[in-house]
């Protein structure tokens, strides 16, 4: 049996917490301009049917299944949104010089994402991603009991479960996040001490095969409040 590889930060929750308050934008990608590239549009409260444009933006996160995200792509969720599910990135690569930019657009309080009972993953969850910034989001679970939850995972993995190559993945960033309320494994009887509740909580990074390594990883200017059990 394999054991997963965890280069979780377990006291992630107090090394990355920086003070900022939840409406609080800080601005990882602002050296790259976004004048000439294609960008997709998320608003909550916008009407069914949408194409992605800012006239008419999509209105659910599943609507990212169908996008095939380019070097130099942006998808922009709108300020005061609320939208519900994990924001699943997986399989996405930029270039180092052109990545790919998750964040918020208008005027207001961060986009929210609740992940509602999302369990096994994350809220955000970035699967083998490369060249990749996700920034400005606010993230929580409306859910009250315990469970397999994390505010957001990064794992790094090879795809080909036959292969025992060592695959790098480059220049992740998450940034300026809200991450709140995650119920995880508290894990009373034993102090927090088990390896399931360790594994929850904020954020956590990991190769959950063994097959994957980071190159290239900045988490900043998060702050994390009110998660279990790290």
């Amino acid at each position: 049996m394999k054991i997963k590889k965890s280069i979780s930060v377990l006291l992630l929750s107090v090394m990355f917490v920086v003070a900022f308050a939840s409406f609080a934008y800080v601005g990882c990608a602002e050296t790259y301009p976004a004048d000439t590239v294609v960008a997709y549009y998320f608003d909550s409260g916008a009407a069914e049917g949408g194409d992605g444009s800012i006239e008419m933006p999509f209105n659910d996160l599943d609507a990212l299944n169908g996008i095939e995200l380019a070097a130099g792509a942006r998808v922009y969720l709108k300020a005061g949104s609320l939208f519900k599910g994990s924001l699943t990135l997986e399989g996405i690569t930029g270039d180092a010089d052109d990545p790919i930019i998750v964040g918020a657009y208008g005027e207001g309080e961060k986009p929210k994402i609740d992940g509602n009972n999302v369990q096994g993953t994350g809220v955000l969850y970035i699967k083998n991603c490369s060249n990749i910034i996700v920034e400005n989001l606010e993230l929580f679970d409306s859910a009250e009991e315990e469970g397999d939850r994390r505010g957001v995972l990064i794992d790094v993995t090879n795809p080909d479960e036959t292969s025992d190559e060592i695959i790098d993945y480059k220049n992740i960033t998450v940034c300026g996040l809200y991450i709140h309320d995650i119920r995880g494994y508290k894990d009373a009887l034993n102090n927090g001490m088990s390896s399931a509740s360790k594994a929850t909580g904020g954020v956590h990074f990991w190769s959950s095969d063994g097959k994957g390594r980071f190159d290239g990883l900045t988490v900043t200017g998060n702050e994390i409040y009110n998660v279990d059990n790290v």
